[in-house]
Parts: structure tokens; sequence; C-alpha cells
């Protein structure tokens, strides 16, 4: 047991850390290594712009109605990767990662469990659009149902 005139090792520690010089990095450096990226997402969103607007009046998309899941599906994928990358970097802050058998154990968990969460959601948000078709028209058409429930299936997986 500590006496109390010792000093806590827990303020030793938080001391140091506190009083270490955090190294100040230029205007110049940041943007050399923010710029590429925010360029290749930029020229990643015209091209995927300009695809979807030459596929945008394929029978699949005005016939089934494949588009009403695209944003929906953005979306997902976004969420789930989001999710993924926050889980990564709390395990590795944690670290989890140090070691390369639990690295490996880990990462493949956690790859497994957002490949799950994608095909679950995938195919509930092709139940709801399914039913955004049926509704309006009345009918339903169960090659338009599977067509609809694979694309979203395999697009968010």
């Amino acid at each position: 047991m500590l006496s109390p005139d010792a000093e806590s090792p827990i303020t030793t520690i938080s001391e140091q850390v506190c009083n270490k010089k955090s190294k100040t990095e230029s205007c110049w450096t940041i943007m050399l290594q923010v710029f590429p990226t925010y360029i290749i997402a930029g020229l990643g969103m015209v091209a995927a712009g300009l695809v979807l607007s030459q596929v945008q009046f394929w029978p699949v998309f005005t016939e089934v109605g494949v588009i009403i899941m695209v944003p929906a599906l953005l979306g997902l994928k976004g969420n789930l990767e989001m999710t993924l990358a926050s889980r990564l970097s709390t395990a590795c802050n944690l670290g989890k990662l140090d070691c390369k058998k639990n690295a490996a154990s880990m990462i493949l968990g956690n790859l497994i469990l957002v490949q799950c969460q994608g095909i679950v959601v995938g195919f509930l948000a092709s139940l709801v659009g399914m039913a955004m078709s049926w509704l309006p028209e009345g009918k339903f058409d169960i090659d338009h149902a599977l067509l609809l429930c694979a694309s979203a299936v395999v697009t968010a997986s």
C-alpha cells in the first residue's frame, strides 16, 4: 500500500504525458497529406455521377425500381464502414491489435460481423423497396422482388 507521502503513479504518468511538447505541423504538411485524398474522393464522386447518369434509363432502373434503393444502400455502406473503422481503432487504442494472432482474430471477427450486418440490413432494405413498389401498383412481381433483393444484398455486402 502506498503511503500518503508517496507520489501516485497515475499523477506521474499524466504529468509526463501533459509535459511532452507536441510536434506542430505546418500548413503545407497538412495540405500535402489531405489534398490528394480529397482529389481522389472528388474524382470518384464525379465518376459515380457520370455512370449513374448513363445507367438511370436502363430497364432495371425504370421498370423494377432499383433506383429507389441507391441512396439507402450508399448510406448503409458508409455506416457499416465507419462502424468497422470505429471498432478497429478502439481495439488498436486498447492494445488488442499488438499481437499478430489476436489482431488477425479481431480483424476477421469484425469483418464477418460487418458482412452479416450488411446482408441483413440489405435484405430489410429490399423488403422496404418491394413494399414501396407493391403498394401503389397493387400487384406483386416475384421476378422484380428477387432482383431487388439480390441487388440489395450484393450491394450491401
